[in-house]
């Protein structure tokens, strides 16, 4: 196996040779140099297994392999070509095969997990503008709907569309989370309580409407000692900034944590947190001041410039 960094000189023309938009993502190549397959994530050490074990069977290139679905579809193959696709950031051809493969094999298509994976296609293809989000959310109203979907599934699910909350509104993430909560409230499955509870918390928050609950929770799955960690001070307070909830004891929590770490790229991470918050609670002039403190310890830092931008509407490079 070989890695690569994607944001280096050397990495970046295999990062656009093969698409690559989301890390980590995995590239099977044969000794011409030839695309077998490509993935997306980590996932666990058995699938991932299983997948190598499975192109070392079959090690047919891509090209080929459409060739020979073209000739002779099977389920395997439109699923391969579904993976490669959305590996490589095609997702709309992503969608397609994977709807192929579910039609192709409808019982193995559940078995392979071939619904989530539909689902990321169209999830990713509405945040690059490739298909609509109204289009995204059908399919996953279909995916929440069917009466064999996973717990971890439904999870996934809620998990990307809370983050998408910004785009896609709370009136279209509520009935979501509604249709949701019957199957994960009472989840007893030890490996899912983390993330059970984090949905529980976007519940209150959203469909609950309930502020207080969802901070009094969100706190609740703190570690011990998080109100002196600047760690967790800086993470509760972007939690806070992200849903736009308690920015005011957001903001003095991010506070402390800057007041907590030590000065360089650490401390300015936490003084850019402290400092969109400033911005959301109306404050331009402080949170420009702020940010540019941040630049200061962390000069070469490209995001940073651009929040200076986004402050004041102005290049750093031109002030």
């Amino acid at each position: 196996m070989y890695k690569v960094q994607g944001d280096t000189v050397t990495g970046k023309p295999m990062v656009d040779r093969f698409g690559v938009r989301a890390y980590p993502t995995f590239v099977a190549l044969n000794a011409q140099g030839e695309l077998l397959h490509s993935w997306l994530g980590y996932g666990q050490p058995e699938p991932w297994v299983k997948r190598m074990q499975e192109i070392k069977a079959d090690p047919i290139s891509v090209d080929a392999r459409k060739s020979r679905h073209d000739a002779t579809p099977t389920f395997r193959d439109a699923l391969v070509l579904g993976q490669v696709a959305l590996g490589g950031s095609d997702y709309v051809e992503a969608e397609r095969r994977f709807q192929e493969a579910s039609d192709l094999d409808p019982e193995a298509a559940g078995e392979e997990n071939v619904p989530i994976q539909l689902f990321r296609a169209a999830y990713f293809g509405a945040g690059t503008g490739d298909v609509t989000i109204e289009h995204a959310v059908e399919v996953a109203t279909g995916l929440l709907e069917s009466p064999d979907v996973k717990p971890a599934h439904v999870l996934e699910v809620t998990e990307r569309l809370a983050r998408a909350v910004d785009k896609i509104g709370t009136e279209m993430l509520v009935p979501f989370l509604q249709m949701a909560h019957p199957q994960i409230e009472p989840l007893e499955d030890e490996d899912l309580q983390s993330r059970r509870e984090k949905f529980l918390i976007e519940y209150a928050l959203f469909a609950e409407s309930d502020t207080e609950k969802a901070v009094r929770m969100k706190k609740g799955t703190l570690p011990d000692g998080w109100e002196s960690d600047p760690d967790e001070l800086n993470g509760f307070a972007w939690w806070c900034f992200e849903r736009k909830v308690n920015l005011e004891e957001a903001e003095a929590l991010a506070q402390n944590g800057v007041d907590l770490t030590p000065p360089g790229s650490s401390q300015a991470n936490v003084i850019d947190t402290l400092a969109q918050i400033v911005y959301l609670r109306g404050d331009q002039q402080r949170a420009t001041e702020l940010i540019r403190q941040a630049l200061e310890m962390d000069p070469e830092n490209e995001y940073l410039k651009e929040q200076i931008k986004k402050f004041t509407g102005v290049s750093e490079s031109h002030m």
